[in-house]
C-alpha cells in the first residue's frame, strides 16, 4: 500500500497489542507468530487418533472427525475430516455472518430492533437449551439476536435474525466462500474440514470487515457450552466455537453432537 506525504498510516500492531483486535489474525498487523511444524501436525495426529480409538473401545462414542489447521502458515492435520456429518445449530455461524455482511452495506441494520411476536421453533428435546432464551412480547436489536444465537445457541433469536436477513443473503455468503449452501426442506450435511472455512475468513477477516469479523468472534468465544472443546484449556486462551447437536434416526436415539473450535492464543487478557 502507498501512503501520501503527511498520511497518518494505522498502527495495526499498537491497536491489536492494546486491545482493539483480540480475536482476529496479528499478522494483519504485522506481528510476529510462532507457527506449528508438519513435524508437530504429525504427532498430533497420533495422539488424537489413540484418543479417539479408546473412546470407541469405550463405547464412548461411535465415530469422531477432528481438523487442526495452522491458521497462520497452513500445516493441517485430519482425521476423518472429509466424512458428512448434520451441522445443526452450527449453521447459526454462516448466518450471523452473512448478517454482518449486509450490516456492511447497511450499518444501521445492526441495530435495527425486531419483535419476537410467537416461537417458531418449538423444541423441547435439546441437551442444551439456552439459558437465557428471548422471550415473546419483547423487542431485540439484530446485533442482540446475533449474540444469543451464538453464545446461548438460541433456536429462536437465530429464526427471528434469519427471517430478517432472508435466505438469499445467507446462501450468497455460502457461495461466496465456495460452499454448498443448504436448500429448504431438505437434510443437510458437511464436513468438519469444510465447516473450518468459516473460522478461517473470521480469522483473517477476509469476507466481513475486521471489526465485524472481531465481534462476531468474541460472541463465540463467549458461549456458554463449556462440555466441548474448551475443557482443560489453559487460562489466557480464548476458544471461539459453536456446537450443535442433531437427534439421529436410529432406533436407540443417538446423537450428534459436534463442538466445532478456533483456538486462539489471546495473551493480553
Amino acid at each position: 500500500h502507498t501512503h501520501e506525504v503527511g498520511e497518518t498510516i494505522p498502527d495495526l500492531y499498537n491497536e491489536h497489542v492494546s486491545g482493539k483486535y483480540r480475536y482476529t489474525n496479528e499478522l494483519l498487523a504485522c506481528g510476529d507468530i510462532n507457527s506449528l511444524s508438519v513435524g508437530s501436525m504429525e504427532t498430533l495426529r497420533e495422539t488424537v487418533r489413540t484418543i479417539i480409538d479408546e473412546a470407541k473401545t469405550e463405547s464412548s462414542i461411535v465415530t469422531a472427525a477432528v481438523y487442526v489447521r495452522d491458521l497462520d502458515n497452513g500445516p493441517w492435520m485430519g482425521l476423518n475430516e472429509k466424512a458428512l456429518f448434520y451441522p445443526a445449530s452450527m449453521l447459526k455461524l454462516p448466518l450471523i455472518i452473512a448478517l454482518y455482511k449486509e450490516a456492511e452495506n447497511d450499518p444501521k441494520l445492526l441495530d435495527k430492533k425486531i419483535a419476537f411476536e410467537a416461537p417458531v421453533i418449538q423444541r423441547t428435546d435439546l441437551l442444551f437449551p439456552p439459558s437465557h432464551p428471548i422471550e415473546v412480547g419483547k423487542s431485540y436489536t439484530m446485533r442482540e439476536l446475533a449474540r444469543r444465537a451464538l453464545v446461548y445457541s438460541d433456536n429462536e433469536a437465530a429464526a427471528l435474525a434469519g427471517n430478517e436477513v432472508g435466505f438469499t443473503n445467507i446462501a450468497q455468503a455460502f457461495s461466496d466462500l465456495g460452499i454448498p449452501e443448504p436448500k429448504p426442506g431438505e437434510d443437510y450435511q458437511l464436513s468438519v474440514r469444510t465447516y473450518g472455512s468459516f473460522l478461517r475468513v473470521l480469522y483473517n477477516a477476509s469476507y466481513v470487515k475486521r471489526d465485524y469479523s472481531e465481534e462476531i468472534l468474541k460472541m463465540l468465544s463467549e458461549s456458554e457450552f463449556q462440555n466441548g472443546i474448551s475443557v482443560g484449556v489453559a487460562n489466557g486462551i480464548a476458544v471461539a466455537h459453536k456446537f450443535g447437536e442433531r437427534e439421529g434416526e436410529v432406533v436407540d436415539i443417538q446423537r450428534e453432537t459436534h463442538r466445532i473450535p478456533l483456538q486462539l492464543h489471546v495473551p493480553f487478557l
